[in-house]
């Protein structure tokens, strides 16, 4: 670290509960965010730990980072391993990211759309660790980081409890407002049947409309799974 010194520290820790058992505690690093300035990401950094922290990750620390021509936050957390020389990582939440491809003529703007939607986040039993713009074309959309549940079998990941889906209508429609209609419908009725929407576009198919929904659907789980 050019003229200055760190360190780093790897140590055994014995569960109590079960006599046979033994852990042990990896530090690691991810990175989350865009930030045009370096001092809005450092702003951002206690609330990303916070945020972390009350679905169970133990964040420890974090930093502003450049990130291309922006800034994002490297946060360091503790994470559980059955052996440091061949880990078997199992944590009980994985990161994900969702970027919208609907578009938005001003920053502002789309980071306050963005805050409506963690609604369907959150209505879905997810929780929202961080929003952030970026550009497309001339305008804006936004982006997503959550935390999602992983779930194990006998130790094996076999899911997510949460996945990010797309539903492309397969019917065209002649003019713009008669798609627009039809997605407004299909939006409703998804968001009635818990298939919570995030984003719903319509666009052009050579001389036609169509459009997407992009819904958040519960994994179906075997009771045996842990």
């Amino acid at each position: 670290m050019e003229n200055d010194y760190s360190f780093s520290v790897k140590y055994v820790n014995e569960n109590i509960l079960k006599k046979s058992k033994i852990y042990y505690i990896s530090f690691e690093k991810a990175v989350y965010g865009k930030y045009t300035f370096e001092s809005d990401a450092k702003k951002d950094i206690q609330n990303v730990i916070n945020k972390l922290k009350q679905i169970g990750i133990s964040a420890v620390g974090g930093k502003a980072i450049e990130n291309g021509n922006d800034y994002s936050i490297e946060i360091e957390y503790v994470n559980k391993v059955d052996n440091l020389s061949n880990p078997s990582k199992n944590p009980l939440y994985s990161i994900s990211n969702y970027f919208c491809e609907e578009t938005f003529p001003f920053e502002d703007n789309v980071l306050k759309e963005g805050e409506k939607r963690n609604q369907s986040f959150s209505k879905a039993g997810i929780n929202v660790i961080h929003n952030w713009a970026y550009p497309i074309d001339n305008d804006w959309s936004f982006s997503t980081d959550f935390a999602v549940k992983n779930i194990y079998k006998n130790g094996n990941f076999i899911s997510k409890e949460f996945y990010i889906k797309r539903y492309t209508n397969s019917q065209d429609f002649d003019f713009e407002n008669e798609a627009k209609k039809s997605m407004e419908e299909k939006v409703s009725n998804f968001n009635n049947a818990g298939l919570y929407v995030v984003s719903s576009k319509v666009y052009e198919t050579g001389n036609n409309y169509s459009f997407y929904i992009d819904y958040i659907e519960k994994q179906n789980i075997p009771k045996s799974a842990e």
